[in-house]
């Protein structure tokens, strides 16, 4: 079930009063402060349009929230740390979320206005390939803004037929400890997750264009053949929330722009994700117990089910040394355009350098 925007600020609502940028009226967006000051919602429409991102149906049901551990999984765009094996493993092996990271206790550091807000979270947290008693000191900041004109080169005249919002999430990371991260104490990376809905009549597709061969790293069980599509420069992955798989993609070939063609109440949906890479940067996340000389820069993940049937659009900013006070900075910007099919594949064309006329769709 795909909830509207109104749908999931009412939700929202039972524990915070959230924020709506963007106007009830056209293209919008809702953040929540109390999970992780993250994106919840987004519409190209209007505040009554279903969401194109991915919200737990839970969200609001006191049967989930009286678990807190899993208050994390409540939809929307998220900032992770990394490595994953370092932050979200325990001395037994068992997968959990530091909730003092997500969702936290996001405070907002400036006035919000109708277009942009701004939220720090102050917290220590220790990683499991650090020296004993090592904890790590740190603070994430997330700045959430309306963009005023289309992504990339594209005009409002091009768009004439298409609706279609756009944001940026500029997201950082302090080390507000005395000792230096990437020398004292390990390397930490900023995550980016995105979360995106299956859709009601089918799969949709993920479009990931590589520079160069499209070589991939499987997490987890190996992707299987029919779930996955490997193209020149491009690959496809299967995305019905119905099997668990995930793919790494190394910075040396990852792209700077990621897609996802899918249907949001029955018209075609493409959402885009842009960032940066470092081709010769430092990343840090890898498949567990792995050794690798360097990890991936984008990944995907499509769920099985068992935390709610998403899919994932992920991004690693390169780690740096960090000493006290120094941070780092990535930023992020997401688009989703709704409209005709042939409208959309140009505009991903051209958003994400390779040719949609010419991948693999599954259905």
């Amino acid at each position: 079930m795909t909830m509207t925007l109104r749908e999931t600020w009412d939700r929202l609502s039972q524990f915070e009063q959230p924020l709506l940028l963007g106007s009830a009226s056209g293209p919008c967006l809702i953040v929540s402060r109390r999970f992780g000051a993250r994106v919840m919602a987004a519409s190209p429409v209007a505040l009554g349009a279903p969401n194109v991102l991915w919200v737990n149906t839970e969200l609001g049901n006191e049967d989930f929230h009286s678990d807190e551990s899993r208050n994390w999984n409540v939809g929307g765009h998220r900032t992770w740390l990394a490595p994953e094996d370092a932050f979200y493993l325990d001395s037994a092996g068992n997968w959990f979320v530091p909730s003092q990271m997500d969702p936290g206790d996001y405070q907002p550091d400036a006035a919000a206005s109708e277009d942009q807000c701004s939220f720090t979270n102050s917290f220590d947290i220790s990683t499991r390939n650090g020296p004993p008693g090592g904890g790590l000191e740190l603070q994430l900041r997330r700045r959430i803004a309306l963009c005023h004109k289309p992504p990339g080169e594209l005009s409002r005249d091009s768009l004439s037929d298409v609706s279609f919002i756009s944001f940026e999430v500029a997201h950082a990371l302090r080390n507000i400890g005395p000792q230096v991260l990437g020398e004292d104490l390990p390397h930490v990376g900023l995550w980016s997750l995105l979360q995106v809905s299956p859709p009601d009549g089918g799969p949709g597709t993920m479009i990931i264009p590589t520079q160069g061969s499209p070589a991939y790293t499987d997490y987890f069980d190996p992707v299987p053949e029919e779930r996955r599509w490997l193209g020149e420069n491009v690959i496809t992955f299967k995305i019905d929330g119905a099997k668990r798989g995930k793919m790494g993609i190394a910075p040396e070939i990852a792209p700077e722009a990621i897609g996802y063609m899918s249907e949001v109440a029955g018209t075609p949906l493409l959402v885009v994700k842009q960032f940066s890479i470092k081709r010769d940067g430092l990343y840090l996340d890898r498949p567990w117990g792995k050794e690798r000389a360097n990890g991936d820069a984008v990944q995907a993940y499509n769920d099985d089910g068992e935390m709610g049937g998403f899919a994932e659009m992920e991004c690693h900013a390169a780690a740096q040394s960090l000493a006290r006070n120094q941070e780092q900075s990535h930023t992020i910007v997401i688009s989703a355009f709704v409209g005709p099919l042939d409208r959309l594949k140009t505009i991903g064309s051209r958003l994400l350098g390779t040719d949609l006329e010419k991948v693999h769709y599954f259905s």
